[in-house]
C-alpha cells in the first residue's frame, strides 16, 4: 500500500461500534407499542430495526402487516424521543476494548470523527456522557443539513473537515448501512461483528474481509493501516 493512500483519519459510526444503545432504545419504543395493544420485542430483534434511524426502528417494531397512518407514526415517533430524551443512557455502556482503540488514536494525534443516524441532539447527549474524555473533529448526527447514511454527503463533510482526503479516511461500523456509506463516500472500511449485526448476518451483504471480530483485532489491524506522521518537536 502506497503511503498516501494509508489512513490519516477515522470515521466511527456511533451505535453498536463504540457504544452499545440498544437497551434504551427498546425501553425508549417498548411502552409505546404497549399503549397500542402491540407485542412488544426482545433485544435481539431491536438490533435488526436499528440502523436507519430511530424513526425507521419504530415503523421496523411494529406488527407486521400493521399499516398505522402518517399521523400515528409522527405520534408515537414523538413518544418516542421524549421517552429516549428522558433516559438516553441509563443502560448504554462503551464496548470493552473501545477505550483502548480511542486512546491510541489520540496518542497518534489521529483525527476521530462520529457519525450516526441517531438525531443530533441525542447524539451529542450520549458521545458527551460516555465520550466526554476524547476529541472528536465532528460529532455529527440525523440534521436537516445532510441526509442520512449511506448517503456519503455528510462523510465526505467530515473528511473534508478533518482535512484528509475521502480515501485516506477508515470508517469503521457495524452494519451494512455503513459498508455502503463508505464504498459511496471512497474510504476505507472495516465493519465489527459485536455489534447490532450477527457474522452471519453481515457475511450476506459484505466481504468477510472488512470484518473485524473484536476490539484487540480491530486496534491491530488499524495500527498496521495507519501512516504514522513525524511531529517535530
Amino acid at each position: 500500500m502506497k503511503d498516501d493512500t494509508r489512513i490519516r483519519a477515522v470515521l466511527f459510526d456511533l451505535d453498536g461500534t463504540l457504544i452499545d444503545t440498544i437497551a434504551d432504545i427498546a425501553a425508549a419504543i417498548e411502552p409505546l407499542l404497549a399503549e397500542r395493544g402491540f407485542s412488544g420485542h426482545d433485544l435481539a430483534s431491536y438490533k435488526r430495526f436499528v440502523g436507519s434511524g430511530l424513526r425507521n426502528a419504530l415503523i421496523n417494531a411494529l406488527p407486521p402487516g400493521e399499516h398505522l397512518s402518517q399521523e400515528d407514526i409522527d405520534q408515537m415517533y414523538r413518544g418516542l424521543l421524549e421517552n429516549y430524551r428522558r433516559a438516553p443512557y441509563g443502560h448504554t455502556k462503551i464496548y470493552d476494548g473501545m477505550e483502548s482503540l480511542l486512546d491510541m488514536l489520540e496518542q497518534q494525534q489521529v483525527p476521530t470523527s462520529i457519525l450516526s443516524n441517531k438525531i443530533q441532539d441525542l447524539t451529542e447527549i450520549i458521545v458527551s456522557h460516555l465520550l466526554s474524555g476524547y476529541t472528536f473533529t465532528a460529532v455529527q448526527g440525523l440534521s436537516p443539513e445532510y441526509p442520512k447514511k449511506p448517503d456519503p454527503t455528510s462523510a465526505s463533510a467530515i473528511a473534508a473537515r478533518m482535512g484528509v482526503r475521502a480515501d485516506q479516511v477508515l470508517l469503521i461500523g457495524d452494519s451494512e448501512v455503513d459498508y455502503l456509506t463508505a464504498r459511496a463516500a471512497g474510504m476505507q472500511v472495516i465493519i465489527v461483528s459485536w455489534g447490532f449485526r450477527t457474522r452471519s448476518q453481515l457475511l450476506a451483504q459484505i466481504p468477510e474481509s472488512v470484518i473485524a471480530d473484536d476490539p484487540a483485532q480491530l486496534q491491530g489491524r488499524i495500527s498496521s493501516m495507519l501512516e504514522h506522521i513525524a511531529v517535530s518537536g
